[in-house]
């Protein structure tokens, strides 16, 4: 079989650091080809071409000769993706679409439309559905073995370290902590209970961009979950925290991540996994994190053959976009006690513009 051809569309820290590498693996595999890199910039461009030396660079992705049937992966700041994915579509290509698939509903079902007039698969990069151990929470869910769900407590953050290859991330229209961290976390929340029936939201944004949120939802089966996301607390403890008609899960979110259940009325945590799901084929040279977003490039290509379903189409995400947008539009203002009274008094009209 040939390799796949795929163009990078962004060359930032998350097409350097994170697609890259997955590419690389996939191409010594022959399962790939990167044909093509994107970005404005040209040293972000150059730098990654190291690794592929012979793929076509570009300032632009209209500056590409035509790649009918390419896999067009969208790594760009969240403020391009849906005026990319729309055009890419529209030229051919597939798109695989990194999280969040957009900034608003209205934005994605603009690319929705614009796959369905296409005819191309539209695929949202939420590689966390690629867990094992979050699968096998899914699966332990839906068959009951933990009894009916009743509260979630749900955190994730801290201390912000990522190597952002441009200020412009942390601008307010990409949508701060919420929509980096959140969009994940509220996939997966929805991927397991649906979407809720309704939320509160509180943030730090004062008018510009939010780095705490807490998160408050409510299910029409009376589920209810809150979820406190963070871009600069220290040693926040992440993980899933799910109390049960027969004790509680836990679970710490991570992608080889320990998942536990302990019955009520017991002192022992007991080990739970996936009854279904088939052994990682993953290589020991990649980590687990990695051998996600392989899967996921697994899953995507088979999609495109014909072979399998999309485990993450855009269609699917739309739940988690309703509830981040909500969020956003809704946030209060988020207590924080250590401020004096003339602060608080400022910190309310910021919150107001």
């Amino acid at each position: 079989m040939n390799p796949y051809p795929i163009e990078l569309i962004g060359c930032g820290a998350l097409g350097e650091q994170v697609y890259a590498p997955v590419l690389a693996h996939l191409a010594r595999a022959g399962r790939v080809q990167v044909v093509a890199l994107v970005d404005p910039v040209a040293e972000r461009r150059a730098q990654i071409a190291k690794i592929f030396p012979s793929a076509h660079s570009a300032a632009r992705w209209e500056d590409l000769p035509p790649a009918p049937n390419a896999l067009a992966v969208i790594a760009s700041p969240p403020a391009f993706h849906a005026a990319q994915a729309c055009a890419l579509l529209a030229a051919g290509r597939h798109v695989l679409c990194e999280k969040p698939l957009a900034l608003s509903v209205t934005e994605a079902e603009m690319m929705i439309a614009a796959a369905n007039r296409a005819g191309r698969l539209l695929a949202a990069g939420m590689m966390r559905r690629f867990y094992p151990s979050f699968q096998a929470l899914r699966e332990n869910l839906s068959a009951g073995t933990f009894g009916e769900p009743q509260r979630l407590e749900v955190s994730e953050g801290g201390r912000y370290g990522w190597n952002a290859a441009s200020p412009k991330f942390f601008e307010p229209a990409n949508g701060g902590v919420l929509f980096d961290l959140g969009s994940h976390v509220l996939d997966l929340l929805c991927h397991c209970f649906g979407e809720p029936a309704a939320t509160e939201s509180w943030n730090d944004a004062l008018g510009g961009t939010n780095t705490n949120c807490v998160l408050t939802a409510r299910w029409a089966n009376n589920l209810t979950a809150r979820v406190r996301l963070s871009w600069d607390v220290a040693n926040l403890p992440t993980g899933w925290r799910i109390q049960t008609t027969r004790g509680e899960c836990r679970w710490n979110g991570l992608s080889d991540g320990a998942l536990a259940f302990q019955p009520r009325a017991s002192q022992w945590w007991l080990r739970a996994t996936a009854h279904s799901a088939p052994p990682r084929a993953d290589p020991a040279t990649i980590s687990s994190w990695t051998g996600a977003f392989v899967r996921q490039f697994d899953n995507v290509l088979g999609a495109i053959g014909g072979k399998n379903a999309l485990l993450a189409p855009a269609t699917d995400v739309l739940p988690s976009l309703r509830w981040l947008e909500t969020a956003r539009n809704q946030a209060k203002f988020l207590p924080q006690p250590w401020l004096s009274p003339p602060e608080l008094a400022r910190a309310a009209q910021f919150a107001q513009t």
